[in-house]
């Protein structure tokens, strides 16, 4: 720690250094692997909010959590979402199913921003889905966990 703060000429320095270094750093993009195994018109508007999300793209599919787990753990993700089967007729049934997301806790900075990105973009499908006609028995708040 002394090389750091003597390398930064000083502790008085330190502050301004530490923000040079991470005034730039925005994290845009991180990959989020999808599994989707509903199909439905509902299930394609988390996907599409997820993807739309800032800080994170759904730029891979599984057609199950094996494979997601694999891309986590080998980096080629940073996160997957897993969209249960049945969950537009859960929907239409009045029933609240839950969106899972899998992180890979080594990241932690990603981690979060990927957390804050996919919530955000859940709760956004939620909203729109309870704001159709079509989806009166759904309730906010409950997809995300």
């Amino acid at each position: 720690m002394k090389s750091v703060v003597a390398a930064a000429g000083g502790p008085a320095k330190l502050p301004s250094a530490l923000r040079a270094i991470f005034r730039r750093a925005i994290v845009r993009d991180l990959p989020v692997e999808v599994v989707d195994w509903d199909g439905s018109k509902a299930s394609g508007s988390f996907v599409d909010a997820i993807h739309s999300a800032p800080g994170v793209k759904a730029t891979m599919r599984s057609c199950d959590l094996c494979g997601a787990e694999t891309a986590v753990r080998s980096g080629k993700a940073i996160a997957a979402v897993y969209i249960p089967e049945n969950l537009e007729r859960d929907i239409m049934r009045g029933r609240q199913p839950h969106v899972t997301v899998f992180f890979n806790k080594q990241f932690f900075a990603a981690r979060n921003t990927t957390s804050n990105s996919i919530a955000a973009a859940v709760s956004s499908a939620t909203a729109d889905l309870a704001a159709s006609p079509a989806q009166r028995g759904f309730h906010t708040g409950s997809s995300y966990r």
